[in-house]
């Protein structure tokens, strides 16, 4: 018989794979003819790194396994698609770091971001998942 406990991040064997993330609004403002830009990096070291008109940085290897073992997804829920960076809509393996580019220079964009954290073995089991959403903002 085999037992497992629940956590908010649902229910997984004490040992098993579990990562964390958290919702949040990250907005940049720089008048034009300047340029506003916020990164979201989710780096292979286990963590995640929000540059934007401040920083937020946190750790989302929060159980077992390494890097390897997960895969990440950015799903563009509403508004614009990401300026640069890694493919939207698709996983991407944590052995490397994945970053994802807002950036405008004399306009506006706005987007509200599914973010989703898998076991790499299946992507069916989704271990975390938040929305965020981002802003950047380069008008008069």
């Amino acid at each position: 018989m085999s037992f497992s406990a629940r956590s908010f991040l649902g229910s997984s064997p004490s040992s098993a794979l579990s990562a964390y993330l958290k919702s949040g609004y990250y907005f940049d403002y720089n008048a034009s003819p300047g340029t506003a830009t916020v990164t979201f990096t989710a780096l292979s070291a286990g963590t995640i790194s929000v540059a934007y008109s401040g920083s937020d940085n946190y750790v989302w290897l929060t159980g077992s396994g390494t890097n390897v073992d997960y895969d990440i997804k950015f799903t563009v829920v509403t508004g614009d698609i990401p300026t640069s960076g890694s493919t939207t809509g698709v996983w991407h393996n944590l052995g490397s770091n994945r970053a994802w580019v807002y950036s405008v220079s004399g306009g506006v964009k706005t987007s509200s971001i599914l973010v989703e954290i898998s076991d790499a073995a299946t992507n069916t089991n989704i271990l975390a998942s938040q929305t965020i959403t981002i802003e950047v903002d380069s008008t008069l």
